[in-house]
């Protein structure tokens, strides 16, 4: 039997914030699936060594000119995509053009957004099959009507339970085609730090992009509220990254804080080697919400402890065994948590190990890259 082929569509690729899906695309790849990687957009950074290399069909710099946010969200949704398509009918015409010339069988398309769109309707022209992946963020601001997008879909994945019970209760798709697929961790890349570095010195890791739903500015305002020997360390950027290097002076803690800007992998783990925490500060209301963050899960199998806030699904991952679960959010929430960490050893090597035990029991990417090709195999 004819192996099918397989379209993966990224909206805009790469992205520095988006690892778990070079992670999943690799699995894929890894697995000997005939897949055709395929991006709309650019996206806001350049593909580093080691990194599936995907075709964009447009040029330039940028990211994803149509991701909808701001002034798309002002038009009726049932307008929303036929605008799009037409906006963009040039692109479908190249998307359509490579799915013939690469004998396409099936389309994925990655988040609820402008590619889960063009998957649906490539699949309705071509005549083949499609599927869509779902994360935290679309499924709460849909911009495109359900219908125009899972209708039918061979199957939707989603990330975590937050986000499929949210899905479910809005009656956008039935259970039997919402498959709970995790995103997972490479072990042995990740692996557990048996000698955690230990000091007098708190030095709390902050990681991810600088946008408000991640709480930065309540990680910052609780710095300043802690004594002199805790410091930060800022992995990230984003378009707060101003705002927030002006509240840290404001706040006078700015010759506490170091901004590393984007860490690759390696350079990361050699940051949780010299960290005393992980901190995940993630809120919601704040135009977002946070799925399952990987750097969390990347911290919990290296034995880097976690002081997060339980919002999003980020409580799937972290509880009060395997780590420091914050229910308040509040800097001074946060401020408890992290004085916590100083004079209870005992509890934090307890917790550290019960989540690497975790990540091992639910998060293995291995194991998750095999439950991930098994579905488009069923096709």
């Amino acid at each position: 039997m004819k192996s099918k082929r397989i379209l993966y569509l990224f909206a805009s690729y790469p992205r520095w914030s988006e690892g778990f899906l070079r992670q999943d695309l690799g699995g894929l790849l890894a697995s000997g699936m005939q897949i055709v990687a395929t991006s709309l957009f650019p996206g806001d950074c350049q593909i580093q060594p080691g990194w599936p290399v995907v075709t964009c069909l447009t040029a330039g710099e940028g990211g994803d000119a149509s991701s909808g946010t701001g002034l798309s969200y002002l038009v009726p949704r049932p307008l929303r995509a036929p605008l799009t398509m037409m906006r963009h009918r040039s692109l479908f015409k190249k998307l359509l053009q490579l799915c013939k010339e690469e004998h396409i069988s099936h389309i994925h398309g990655e988040f609820a957004d402008i590619a889960g769109l063009f998957a649906a309707k490539a699949a309705a022209n071509l005549g083949c099959t499609f599927s869509l992946g779902l994360h935290a963020d679309d499924c709460l601001k849909m911009k495109y009507s359900p219908a125009s997008l899972f209708e039918n879909a061979s199957f939707v994945t989603i990330c975590n339970e937050n986000a499929r019970n949210m899905l479910l209760e809005k009656g956008c798709i039935n259970a039997e085609r919402l498959h709970l697929l995790r995103h997972g961790v490479e072990l042995r890349f990740w692996s557990f730090m048996e000698n955690r570095h230990t000091s007098s010195e708190i030095d709390i890791l902050f990681a991810g992009r600088l946008v408000p739903k991640k709480g930065l500015d309540l990680l910052l305002e609780a710095l300043s509220m802690l004594p002199g020997n805790y410091t930060l360390k800022v992995a990230g950027s984003g378009p707060e990254e101003a705002l927030l290097r002006k509240m840290a002076q404001n706040l006078g803690v700015s010759g506490r804080v170091t901004w590393l800007g984007w860490l690759g992998q390696e350079a990361l783990r050699t940051v949780f080697a010299t960290s005393s925490c992980l901190c995940v500060p993630s809120v919601e209301g704040r135009g977002g919400i946070d799925g399952v963050p990987n750097v969390m899960l990347e911290a919990m199998a290296s034995g880097l402890p976690v002081v997060a806030f339980g919002k999003g699904g980020i409580g799937e991952a972290l509880d009060a065994e395997k780590g420091f679960l914050v229910d308040e959010c509040t800097a001074d929430g946060l401020c408890g948590a992290l004085r916590f960490l100083e004079g209870n050893a005992s509890e934090v090597e307890k917790r550290r190990c019960a989540a690497r035990a975790r990540i091992e029991q639910d998060f293995d990417a291995a194991r998750l890259a095999k439950e991930r090709a098994a579905l488009f195999e069923e096709i």
